[in-house]
């Protein structure tokens, strides 16, 4: 199923956002990976690079002077 969504999604003319380690380890092994616009084993921080919340780990990078 998860290999049939991703094939579908690969094909569609739009944004393609892949997260989680399973998901990201799917993409590189079926060759859909190029064809995705991000792809990352981050399946938490996914979420909130969608809604365009500042993510921990770049938020003290930012912080730091």
């Amino acid at each position: 199923m998860t290999r049939a969504i991703a094939s579908f999604l690969s094909g569609l003319d739009a944004a393609n956002v892949i997260g989680g380690s399973s998901r990201a380890e799917l993409m590189q092994e079926s060759g859909l990976a190029d064809k995705m616009t991000h792809v990352s084993t981050g399946a938490r921080a996914s979420p909130r690079f969608l809604e365009a919340a500042t993510l921990p780990g770049v938020k003290v990078l930012l912080d730091t002077k």
